[in-house]
């Protein structure tokens, strides 16, 4: 079409049709600006098909990152709360004479109260998109704004948990090592947290149990001391679960709008 348009141009220029020159280049003109545009909206539809394709890629990777963590912040959310049980228990077993004189009860609440129910979240998908600044490929302008503050959100649970941590570890443990015992939680802790774990060998363990005359659970349960820092560690574990809970339902939040990003892309 092109080369009809200049053949018929140079004619009308040389037979002195002006006007007539003037409409064919313009026409000329007219066809290749259109078919840049063409070319243009083309290209343009060719990269729009391939973002949407990377961003339901990208979505699906999320929403596999939280389900994972989901299942995991859960677990540690169940073993907090046998956590907040126990530590219940056991300011309520210092305040009255119930439960007193029973050693087994009192180990099993020692065990549940020294549980380390950590969130260790997986975020290599999420950090990723960050880091790669792949986060503007996700056109729900709320899912960009979660996932921003997605580490602030983690390191605000990681320090109320290390704080939680610090408390049994360095305080809590070494008490009880000294004024009382730390085996006969630390066969219970074993027994519930692993009981089901195939990997776990009896025999790694021993079955009997420590006898201390010097020392009760009465003596035990009345130092102040005992029972500032099971007060301690209830209410780090508090902090700790309504954070955890927070998290929860901005995960779940999130998989929801992710999962009505892929319907409106199908």
């Amino acid at each position: 079409m092109i080369n009809f348009l200049r053949s018929n141009r140079a004619r009308l220029f040389f037979s002195s049709k002006i006007s007539k020159y003037l409409l064919y280049a313009i026409g000329e003109i007219i066809l290749v600006v259109i078919g840049i545009l063409i070319a243009l909206q083309v290209n343009n539809w060719n990269e729009r098909e391939k973002e949407l394709k990377h961003e339901h890629n990208i979505l699906l990777n999320l929403k596999t990152e939280l389900q994972d963590n989901l299942n995991v912040l859960q677990l540690s959310i169940t073993k907090r709360n046998q956590q907040l049980g126990a530590t219940n228990l056991l300011l309520n077993s210092i305040r009255n004479s119930s439960g007193k004189n029973d050693t087994e009860k009192l180990d099993s609440l020692i065990g549940l109260s020294r549980y380390l129910p950590n969130f260790e979240a997986r975020s290599g998908v999420i950090e990723e998109i960050i880091n790669s600044g792949k986060l503007n490929l996700l056109e729900n302008e709320e899912l960009r704004k979660i996932l921003s503050n997605w580490s602030g959100d983690l390191e605000d649970l990681r320090r109320k948990e290390d704080g939680l941590q610090d408390i049994i570890l360095l305080q809590y443990n070494p008490y009880l090592a000294k004024n009382y015992t730390l085996r006969n939680s630390d066969d219970f802790i074993v027994q519930e947290l692993w009981k089901n774990n195939p990997n776990l060998n009896k025999n790694w363990r021993p079955s009997s149990h420590s006898i201390n005359s010097d020392v009760t659970p009465e003596n035990v349960l009345s130092d102040p001391e005992l029972e500032s820092l099971i007060s301690l560690i209830n209410l780090w574990a508090i902090s700790s679960q309504i954070t955890s809970e927070e998290i929860k339902t901005k995960m779940n939040h999130t998989l929801e709008i992710i999962e009505n990003e892929l319907k409106t892309d199908e």
